[in-house]
């Protein structure tokens, strides 16, 4: 008792350091702009040093691809100034829950909304607090279970047989038949999710990189260390136990439930209020937000052409039904940033209406339609969202925007200035804009020969 007092007096200690810097930073960054209006570089690491270690609560209870650095929202959330306790915090592309999930321990309520539905269920799961104590039985009735049951009909995985060997096939399948019939709502999702990870680390596909790529041992040299530590890994996979990969995540991801729990103040609130950043009022699950009812939207949309989000999570969604593969071409075509256009869609490519925009799609026209098509819808498709972002938000709410800069077709293309003059645009007013290095590697990735590498990200502060 005396060490749980000891340890919640040093987090409220930590708090209101948090909260006297980000404020202080906030005013600073404000007035700096206001006289240079040009982006300020920053540290997010060194603008809160409280944050040791991102894998904190449940922030690592599933991989995604390009996840947000924590320092972000924790330093637009710890302060008075942009929201309090209470107050409506939204990301319309939550990703993996890192913004919802520190809504929450910030004493906020957390609403978001994606198009992939992986992402909505890790970050459901992530924001659920459930007892431990209860995770850990279950799972024990999961695994005593899991050796009597023989499942019969194969997953709706894209190219199984390639991903998989086929006696992991056979494991996998028993064991989640095991997992649906021994539970069932918040806990079943629970464990729906530790397999999903469990998969990935049994698949056939390398583990260092986001989109699946099958292990390839012969593509190095017998001298290279690469190719032995494949080699094993391959080995170990044909003799592999899932049971055993499975209970290790459960037993992981139980203890991150159990951190969540110990640093929860209060009754949270968290939902998914939409599919479609482009639409966020829809009818949706449980929960549905009105209009000027948001306090602050913190969040990072897709880049165009970055990032496959639909093909990274493509064994999650075909194990768990989340998708079949004959729907997978559907939700890529309801994520912004998508690469997959052909020549037909370079006859209607959208104006924005802002001229300088409008002239840089022209200009990237000129060298590669294909690629023109993918910014023009992309930014006609974020000009979308962020209107509902703004019809979203309170008079005097704020929008904390994170884009990064690319390069189209072979040469530099400001996405995030036109996301600003985007908002600029349709009547919000730009506070500040900061710049910080991209240290993760998870960013930096060349989608096509014509495109560059991500290492900075820009945040802009934006109010209504």
């Amino acid at each position: 008792s005396h060490k749980l007092l000891e340890n919640k007096s040093q987090m409220r200690s930590k708090h209101n350091t948090l909260l006297s810097n980000s404020s202080k930073d906030l005013e600073r960054f404000t007035k700096r702009y206001a006289n240079s209006q040009s982006s300020i570089p920053v540290d997010f690491r060194k603008l809160v040093p409280e944050i040791v270690s991102p894998d904190r609560t449940t922030h690592f209870i599933h991989p995604y691809p390009a996840k947000l650095l924590v320092q972000i929202p924790v330093f637009f959330l710890s302060n008075n100034i942009l929201s309090n306790d209470d107050s409506v915090i939204l990301d319309p592309f939550c990703g993996s829950g890192t913004v919802m999930l520190e809504s929450m321990l910030s004493n906020r309520k957390a609403y978001g909304a994606d198009a992939n539905p992986l992402a909505r269920l890790i970050s459901e799961v992530k924001t659920t607090p459930l007892c431990h104590n209860k995770l850990l039985s279950r799972l024990e009735e999961i695994l005593a279970r899991n050796s009597k049951l023989k499942s019969i009909e194969k997953p709706d995985v894209v190219n199984l047989e390639k991903w998989f060997y086929p006696e992991v096939v056979d494991q996998l399948q028993n064991l989640l038949l095991s997992i649906n019939d021994t539970t069932e709502g918040a806990i079943k999702k629970f464990f729906q999710l530790c397999f999903s990870k469990c998969v990935s680390k049994v698949s056939l596909a390398d583990p260092r990189v986001n989109v699946p790529v099958i292990l390839k041992p012969q593509k190095y040299s017998h001298a290279s260390p690469f190719r032995k530590k494949m080699e094993n890994h391959l080995k170990k996979l044909k003799g592999v136990v899932v049971r055993d990969v499975f209970e290790k995540v459960c037993r992981e991801n139980i203890n991150r439930m159990k951190n969540l729990n110990s640093e929860l103040n209060a009754p949270h609130e968290s939902n998914l209020i939409s599919d479609d950043a482009k639409d966020l009022f829809k009818k949706y699950g449980k929960k549905r937000i009105k209009e000027n009812s948001v306090d602050l939207i913190i969040t990072s949309p897709p880049y165009p052409g970055a990032q496959k989000y639909i093909r990274s999570c493509t064994f999650g969604l075909g194990w768990l039904d989340l998708s079949s593969s004959a729907n997978m071409k559907t939700l890529k075509q309801n994520t912004i940033g998508r690469e997959e256009y052909k020549s037909i869609d370079c006859q209607s490519i959208p104006t924005i209406g802002i001229d300088i925009v409008d002239r840089a799609i022209l200009r990237v026209a000129a060298r590669n339609k294909i690629r023109a098509a993918v910014v023009g819808f992309y930014l006609y498709e974020m000009l979308q969202a962020l209107n509902e972002m703004k019809n979203s938000l309170k008079c005097g709410g704020h929008l904390a925007l994170i884009a990064s800069n690319n390069q189209v077709a072979g040469h530099n293309f400001p996405t995030a200035k036109y996301l600003r003059l985007i908002c600029e645009h349709i009547g919000f007013k730009t506070k500040f804009v900061l710049v910080d290095q991209i240290s993760s590697r998870g960013l930096m990735t060349k989608r096509n020969k014509t495109a560059g590498v991500i290492t900075r990200e820009y945040v802009l502060l934006c109010e209504k």
